[in-house]
């Protein structure tokens, strides 16, 4: 029987209605079905891509089960198809969910099978940019970082942030060396967003103006209709109340320092520092660690009965 959006969810567990699913199905699937890496593909890719041991084994565990189940290559081929479609185009984070644990390893770790599978479309991609190999697996290699992450929360292997791998597979994000920057648009200009990796270092000022004066050069090269000439910044650590309990010196209040805030553009963002400063899984605050200023920072604030924001800010790239 042809599968549907219904009968997925209802298979899967999920709403009926889910919008996700409902876009895949309008999407319909890709010309070819998407070819899965084999084994040995599959463990050169993860090396690659700097995957943990750990994570490594129980992938290899859900490409055959993913390769046999109708209900995920469903899945898998549109969602290949909606990355395709939307190959290096501006639009943010496609809204991929985190499938039920329920349903088997496949689905814990569909989002890297997806991965493996669009790497090959999306290194052509690049390629067709201009931009080098070794630029390109400087970006692809953040996938390691996100499932070490989701491991050290979870105590378990899978992917907590789907959406945000969508950018890497898109072919709109590149990390240019402590810092990634995203092809977006701010206020109907076309902007680099920056974001920091949780991997890689402090944020030091020499590592990031070292970032920010590859970032026009590059972008320049490769995507040159995009003409980016500002860089914008959406995250905790351009709150100012920081400042307050950090030294003037400190990397965060440093980084902090480069950007004009825009007024009016602060959302309440409690738990962006919980989840960034301590990976936070809902202990109480007594329970966090003080090792660190920052975390001290972080806890002594809400305890007080404050809370951390997390403003949009703008710099001119150099």
């Amino acid at each position: 029987m042809e599968l549907t959006a219904q009968s997925v969810a209802e298979r899967l567990g999920m709403d009926r209605d889910d919008a996700w699913l409902r876009r895949l199905a309008e999407t319909g699937p890709p010309a070819r079905p998407l070819e899965l890496p084999g084994p040995e593909a599959a463990r050169v890719l993860l090396d690659r891509l700097r995957v943990a041991a750990e994570d490594r084994e129980e992938i290899f565990a859900a490409l055959p089960a993913a390769a046999a189940d109708p209900v995920l290559r469903w899945i898998l081929d549109r969602a290949h198809q909606v990355l395709l479609d939307g190959m290096g185009q501006p639009s943010g984070q496609d809204i991929f969910p985190v499938l039920p644990a329920e349903y088997g390893e496949g689905a814990r770790y569909y989002l890297v099978l997806l991965y493996l599978a669009t790497l090959p479309a999306t290194l052509r991609f690049h390629a067709a940019r201009g931009i080098p190999e070794e630029s390109s697996w400087e970006t692809f290699g953040q996938l390691g970082e996100v499932l070490d992450i989701h491991r050290h929360k979870y105590g378990r292997g899978g992917v907590h942030v789907p959406g945000w791998l969508t950018l890497h597979l898109r072919g709109v994000i590149h990390r240019l060396g402590r810092l990634q920057f995203e092809l977006s648009r701010w206020e109907g200009r076309p902007v680099l967003s920056v974001h920091i990796p949780a991997v890689g270092g402090p944020i030091g000022a020499e590592a990031c103006d070292s970032s920010f004066a590859r970032a026009r050069p590059f972008f320049a090269a490769h995507f040159p209709e995009h003409g980016a000439e500002l860089a914008v910044c959406h995250s905790w650590l351009l709150d100012p109340q920081l400042a307050a309990y950090l030294p003037e010196e400190s990397n965060v209040v440093r980084f902090m320092r480069r950007w004009e805030l825009y007024a009016g553009q602060e959302e309440e963002r409690d738990g962006s520092i919980l989840e960034f400063v301590f990976r936070h899984t809902g202990q109480p605050l007594e329970q966090l660690p003080q090792r660190t200023s920052l975390e001290r920072a972080a806890v002594a604030h809400l305890r007080a009965g404050g809370h951390w924001r997390a403003p949009s800010g703008w710099t001119r790239l150099p």
